[in-house]
């Protein structure tokens, strides 16, 4: 009886549930009914009505400028546009069975797009006195405007710099997925245009490049890329910090990520202002309604780079790239700093290297070498300034230094074997022996000063000789206003490691150190170690000159000295005299000087490289006037096989223009390029030529 009681209940709560399932059912869809056929017209009203919100006012940004010879002020990136950087990376692609039908829809995507400003590029580029190529997947120079079909090998040009197309394309042989680039002067608004297409367009990406659209415009190349893009850098798009998603596609605005662009990228910017705006319900702006907040846009950079100077360093570095060539050599790179020693104001940096990337590494700053001899005279003023040898000090040089159970040979034929060498004519004819008996000297030194063995005492003669690098400015940052920065290997013991993994502390190792055998430096380095050998101050370098608000108001860049060199005047004036020897009679680099109406103060390098079996390193760094520095060059060039003195040449030229000895067209061959017109005028704007 219980039994039936309980089931009966239990069929009656199924039942209830039940017909309270198809009420809610039939509600519902009654109410859906309604509201489709009812009310879809005021919800549709309701969906897409506009709304008011707050949104940021891009503020313009500031200008790279540098002054010409003329005294004019010259943009070099400005807020009328910029080059559009479009990099394409063949190994980002999954599926590389894929690659070349991604690279056709790729061009056919980007083709109506970008096709004319690569016409506007090519016709720009292309006179008789042009230095760089379009070149297509084969290695073929274009001889014809682009067509729409080109575009997929205009996507993958590489610049050629004067160098046969058969040797890009040995190079590209070992680059196949590395990334390409393709620079073309575009407008902002293009370029967001891109933006939004970058998820149908696999393996590219984009930025705005830094580079000078006004000086290019115009064919002026300098020796294959524009004015010192990989310096000035590249900026991106971005939102404001803050910003509302819904706003993205309406308010992406430039900053800096790479270069001068990066590092002075919150001076460029300026703020944002705000105002209030109508937007639809996709999140575009409809209607600008009020400015709460107006905008403070991005002060101005004034580079103290000097143009024609710059010009003729572009110059050199491309006849010396063709000089290593004619040897039969394979260049890595070449490149030349001009630096004024006393506030370290940069007045040209120029590289060359065969394959030209702006997102790639940029030799004179990140490219470390080993320098070779011109580490002596740092080695020479730890020496003096410890008491290890004297002014006096003499050595015959034999052709030979034994040491450690190790012979130190001269550096050739051309030696100053048979001389008798003291500390200043051991930097003039740059004496290896007197060199090894300096390191040997400073072994037996740290063992008399700390109780070791010989042997033991490499260790501390290692620290001591990195520690006067250091204050010279080698092995440590050069405190440069550009990010990015490599430094280099002062300490011997460390920088042998890299080259050979179970090296052990050696006097044969410290004593090549101290000759620049083992250690690497960065050019830029070196032209803040020859410019405190002239000044006694390590200063930092910097390309900016001065700020400009948008006001109007000059902002001049105050030189920072780091840190005074801890030797003695004494010993500054002997270095130095063995240095201005260099360039006289007798001297490694004195053909190139012969007849100068001021005094360079220089030291040559030749570095072995890959324990010998490589090409020399050929360096070079001076200063001038000798007894007034207003001058300092230092120029690199890697693996050349060329020796210190055959790049003299080249210094030379770049003193005689700085120092207004000769103008620049009589190294050019030609007057420095200047632009004509104005910045506002169409000839220097935009991708027109």
């Amino acid at each position: 009886m219980a039994d039936m009681q309980r089931k009966r209940r239990q069929s009656h709560r199924f039942s209830l549930m039940a017909f309270l399932l198809v009420a809610t059912s039939v509600a519902t869809i009654v109410r859906l009914g309604y509201l489709q056929i009812r009310e879809a017209p005021q919800l549709a009203h309701e969906v897409v009505r506009p709304f008011t919100a707050s949104s940021p006012v891009p503020a313009t940004r500031g200008s790279i400028e540098v002054k010409l010879d003329n005294g004019q002020i010259y943009p070099l990136v400005s807020a009328e546009g910029s080059n559009f950087e479009i990099t394409f990376t063949p190994g980002a692609i999954p599926d590389q069975s894929k690659l070349h039908q991604i690279e056709e829809q790729n061009a056919v995507r980007l083709s109506s797009i970008l096709l004319p400003y690569f016409q506007d590029y090519w016709r720009a580029n292309t006179d008789s006195t042009a230095h760089s190529y379009l070149i297509d997947t084969e290695g073929r120079a274009f001889t014809h405007l682009p067509t729409r079909t080109d575009v997929t090998s205009l996507l993958l040009y590489n610049e050629a710099y004067d160098m046969p197309s058969s040797y890009i394309r040995t190079l590209n042989a070992f680059n196949e997925n590395l990334p390409t680039t393709t620079l073309v002067p575009i407008d902002l608004p293009t370029q967001q245009q891109i933006s939004g297409m970058l998820d149908q367009l696999p393996g590219v990406d984009l930025a705005a490049g830094g580079s000078s659209q006004t000086f290019a415009a115009q064919g002026n190349t300098l020796m294959g890329k524009d004015f010192m893009d990989h310096v000035v850098g590249n900026i991106g798009l971005a939102p404001p910090a803050g910003t509302d998603k819904r706003f993205v596609a309406n308010l992406n605005m430039p900053h800096g990520i790479s270069g001068l662009e990066l590092y002075y990228d919150k001076e460029l910017a300026g703020q944002p202002g705000k105002q209030q705006v109508v937007v639809d319900h996709n999140g575009q702006i409809i209607q600008p309604l009020q400015v709460i907040q107006p905008p403070k846009n991005g002060d101005s950079l004034l580079l103290g780079v000097q143009p024609s100077l710059q010009q003729v360093a572009e110059f050199e570095t491309s006849q010396l790239f063709k000089k290593v060539m004619q040897k039969g050599g394979k260049p890595q790179s070449a490149s030349i700093i001009v630096i004024n020693p006393t506030n370290g104001q940069i007045l040209a940096m120029a590289e060359q290297s065969p394959l030209y990337s702006p997102n790639g590494l940029y030799p004179p700053i990140q490219g470390a070498y080993n320098p070779g001899s011109t580490a002596k005279p740092a080695t020479i003023a730890m020496a003096l300034s410890e008491g290890i040898i004297s002014p006096d000090t003499s050595l015959y040089d034999s052709g030979s230094y034994s040491f450690g159970g190790t012979a130190v040979h001269e550096w050739g034929p051309g030696g100053p074997t048979g001389l008798t060498i003291t500390p200043a004519t051991a930097l003039t004819h740059s004496s290896n022996v007197f060199l090894s008996m300096v390191g040997d000297q400073t072994v037996r030194f740290e063992q008399r000063k700390t109780g070791s063995s010989y042997i033991g005492a490499v260790g501390p003669a290692v620290s001591l000789l990195t520690r006067y690098d250091h204050a010279f400015g080698l092995g440590v940052a050069t405190g440069i206003d550009w990010p990015d920065e490599s430094v280099g290997v002062a300490d011997a013991i460390d920088a042998q490691a890299a080259f050979n993994s179970g090296a052990i502390r050696m006097p044969f190792d410290f004593a090549i150190a101290g000759f620049g055998q083992i250690v690497q430096y960065t050019p830029l380095e070196l032209a803040q170690y020859v410019s405190a050998l002239a000044t006694g101050e390590r200063v930092a370098p910097h390309f900016v000159e001065a700020l400009q608000t948008p006001g109007g108001k000059i902002l001049p860049v105050v030189p920072k000295v780091l840190n005074h060199v801890p030797v003695s005047s004494q010993t500054l004036a002997l270095i130095r005299q063995g240095m201005v020897g260099v360039t006289q009679p007798g001297g490694t680099a004195w053909t190139a000087f012969v007849g100068t109406p001021y005094t360079v103060a220089a030291k040559t390098g030749t570095a072995q490289t890959n324990g010998g079996r490589g090409a020399d390193n050929a360096i070079f760094m001076g200063y001038a006037p000798a007894d007034h520095p207003q001058i300092a060059v230092v120029i690199a060039v890697p693996q050349a096989g060329l020796m210190g003195a055959d790049v003299a040449q080249a210094a030379r030229d770049l003193f005689d223009v700085a120092l207004q000895v000769k103008p620049a067209d009589q190294i050019l061959g030609h007057p420095p390029f200047e632009p004509t017109g104005t910045p506002d005028s169409p000839a220097t704007k935009g991708g027109a030529a």
